[in-house]
Formats: structure tokens, sequence, C-alpha cells
């Protein structure tokens, strides 16, 4: 009964609406009986509709209110690991109704990784983020499939951030993109093949390289109380005041207020 719970994305929809409202001890008892999910008990999930078949958070990873993650069928969230508000997370409906047995349709994230708000991620061939890596500010999209115009077929192709990469605000990652280790994707950034650098700072579309990351950027405590999580951010999850020593100013990432402006970006594209 309980594989068929899992198994069957009705049930798992109907029970998160029933008990939404009710105290996170009680859903998560729930959700840990319902769907055999792994939940540390210090993992917690908000007011969001997680239609996954698989699901392990370690301690203090979160889910926050008004997030949607549907279709996949794993997700994987080491310890304090956040995904922040108003995020769509899916598979398309194409490759998760036609392809069952397939391992793709997952999302994976290290230690202390994090997804901002506002982000709209497809997760057809997979995503990775490696410790310390994650997407800041609003509005970036990632896709993880597309059309191959000579056979007329969706295929697809996973997309990993590497072990202390980010991007800013509003970067398009397409399809089999792989940002280096340490790299930063500067606001509004398209990679592509040029994007195989690590420790810089990539701008534009296409990106290219416009300038290294930093010493300070570099010997961050990451693995501190918090990692890339500011407790002073203004929000419950965002990127910590040390991204604003890359290029000196506090960035739009660190607040989550596009209307601050990103002035580590700035300077960046200034330096182009």
């Amino acid at each position: 009964m309980l594989n068929d719970m899992v198994k069957n994305r009705t049930a798992r929809v109907l029970v998160q609406m029933a008990v939404m409202l009710l105290p996170w001890k009680v859903r998560r008892f729930v959700f840990r009986r319902a769907f055999g999910w792994h939940l540390a008990p210090t993992a917690r999930i908000g007011w969001s509709m997680v239609d996954v078949e698989e699901l392990s958070m370690g301690e203090h990873a979160t889910i926050d209110h008004f997030t949607m993650i549907l279709r996949l069928r794993k997700v994987e969230m080491a310890e304090r690991s956040q995904i922040g508000r108003y995020n769509w997370v899916r598979v398309a409906a194409v490759f998760r109704d036609a392809t069952p047995d397939v391992a793709p349709g997952f999302l994976k994230m290290g230690r202390n990784c994090v997804i901002t708000i506002r982000h709209f991620i497809d997760c057809s061939g997979g995503l990775t983020f490696e410790d310390i890596s994650g997407i800041g500010g609003v509005r970036s999209t990632i896709f993880t499939h597309q059309p191959d115009w000579v056979t007329q077929k969706q295929v697809t192709a996973g997309v990993v951030f590497e072990y202390g990469s980010m991007a800013a605000s509003n970067c398009l990652i397409r399809p089999g993109t792989r940002v280096p280790r340490h790299a930063v994707l500067a606001m509004g950034t398209v990679p592509g093949m040029r994007v195989t650098e690590p420790e810089m700072i990539y701008a534009g579309n296409p990106a290219r390289p416009v300038m290294p990351v930093g010493e300070e950027y570099l010997q961050r405590d990451f693995y501190g109380e918090y990692g890339f999580v500011s407790p002073d951010a203004g929000q419950r999850v965002g990127f910590g005041e040390g991204l604003s020593e890359v290029g000196g100013g506090t960035s739009a990432s660190s607040t989550g207020d596009p209307s601050d402006g990103d002035t580590a970006t700035q300077q960046v594209l200034a330096a182009e």
C-alpha cells in the first residue's frame, strides 16, 4: 500500500492538501509514514506542494512556502540546503509519462546549497548542485531538455553547478551546462561553450570570463553556521554578505530585492 501511495501522484497531492495547514510535526509524521520520505528531525517543509516519489532532506534542510515541485522522481537535499519561496521546479510531462523507468527527473543539492526565490527550474534531464553552490537573486531559468530538430524528438541533458559556483539574477541556463568550480555567473548571463575556467566571473550573452572572483571569495567560511545563507539578509533564504566582496558592493542576491541593484554585477559589466 505504501508503494502504491508513493507512485500515485494524485494520492500525494491530495494527502498534502489535506494536511497543509497542520503543524509541521504532524505533517512530517504523515509524510514519513504515507510516502516513505527521509526527513531529518530538523528538516522542514513550508506550505508548498512537493510532488516527488523519493525525498531525502538532511539536517536543517528547508523548503520554504509557496514553492511547487512537480513530477520529480527524486529530490536529495543535504544538510543546510534551502529552497526559497515561489519557485517552480518541475519535470516535463512528455518525459515523466513516456519514460517512467529512466533515471533523470531529479534534483540533487549538496551541503549548504541554495535556490533563492522566483526561479523556473526544469529537472527533466537532472540538476545537480555540488556543495556550497546555488542560484541567487530572482527569475533565473534552467532548462535540461530541448528539441532535436533533426530527429524531431525532445532530448535531455543535465545541468551541474560545481563546488562553490553560483548564478545571479535572470540567468538563462541551457541544457548540458556545467558551471565550473567557484565560478560566478553575473546577472543576465547566458553561459555557453566558453564557460570552462574555474574561479572566474562570467557575464554577457554568450558568457565570457571578465575577471577572477578574488581571494576573499575563495577564503570565505562556506561551511560556517549559515554557509551561503545570511541571518541578516532580511529573509530566510538568500546569499550572504560575502558575495559583495567580489565587486566591493552590496548585491541584490544578498537581500533578495532586485530593486536594490546588483553592484557587483554592474562592476563586472563595466569591466567589459
